[in-house]
């Protein structure tokens, strides 16, 4: 159940644009009516949680290299310059046992890719250290062109970094391309079986996967982890490495699968396209 006010008035903010059209405004409504949302961050002026649930994010490295741009559609966003020196970064604290631990998951992001067209080069737009990522590759395709090329990844809880889902990648399973320097919904949807890309809200390749997604039992202790967190990371892959020369606006984490038609949505709403968002339920 959603416990405060504000998310009971952002419910009768996204019925009233059924049939509408939308903005930034109103994609940070229809956000809130997805039960049960974990995290959610717009990067309009702050680095808050928009839940009011305080899971917070800071910054890390250059501060000066971290700036505010315009964002998607209305609003602002973060862009990082890792170009001039590596190192910035944004992390949400995730202990083991707090509120990103769930065996089915939704993380969907809203990005541009402002790096170079270099083949191979890695930008990290979103992880949860050693448990799993969102990130985008500069690959060549078919044609010879360099393309965007999304990576989505759970690893298996048995051993942080290793195994799982493997690279669920756009370009090579979907066959589709994606163009640098212009916004894009990335994202990923896990119910427990199957992993699903969705990218600008269409549903680009799927893979079956039983595993789990961490943490578990069968987790290692944060003691024994590489990095010494489970935390989450906008920016720098583990805070280590594909440090990115993105754009980032809109992240959301929710605690189940969303639907298609849910995904669809989001992509529709933020770029005020006509929408229905789905039915109280789905």
């Amino acid at each position: 159940m959603k416990g405060t006010t504000l998310w009971a008035m952002a419910l009768l903010a996204a019925v009233s644009i059924s049939r509408a059209s939308a903005d930034q405004a109103a994609y940070a409504a229809y956000v809130k009516t997805l039960d049960p949302v974990l995290g959610f961050w717009t990067f309009d002026g702050d680095y808050k949680d928009q839940t009011g649930k305080g899971n917070d994010v800071t910054a890390g490295g250059n501060l000066s290299l971290i700036k505010y741009v315009p964002g998607v559609n209305g609003g602002q966003a973060v862009q990082f310059d890792n170009t001039t020196e590596q190192g910035q970064y944004l992390t949400a604290k995730a202990p083991i046992g707090g509120a990103f631990d769930s065996k089915t998951l939704s993380v969907f992001i809203w990005a541009k890719v402002n790096s170079a067209p270099t083949d191979g080069h890695w930008d990290n737009l979103i992880d949860r250290t050693s448990l799993w990522y969102a990130e985008t590759q500069w690959q060549t395709n078919e044609a010879g062109d360099l393309t965007v090329d999304f990576v989505s990844r759970i690893y298996t809880p048995l051993g942080t970094q290793n195994g799982g889902t493997d690279q669920v990648r756009t370009l090579r399973d979907g066959q589709t391309n994606v163009s640098g320097q212009a916004w894009h919904l990335f994202g990923w949807t896990y119910d427990g079986q199957v992993i699903v890309s969705y990218l600008d809200g269409k549903e680009i390749t799927r893979k079956d996967y039983t595993e789990g997604i961490g943490p578990t039992a069968d987790t290692p202790p944060v003691e024994d982890s590489k990095h010494g967190d489970y935390d989450l990371n906008w920016g720098g892959f583990n805070r280590l490495e594909d440090w990115a020369d993105v754009a980032v606006d809109d992240t959301l984490i929710v605690g189940r699968a969303l639907t298609a038609d849910e995904v669809k949505s989001l992509n529709d709403t933020m770029l005020a396209k006509t929408v229905t968002p789905p039915a109280a339920g789905n």
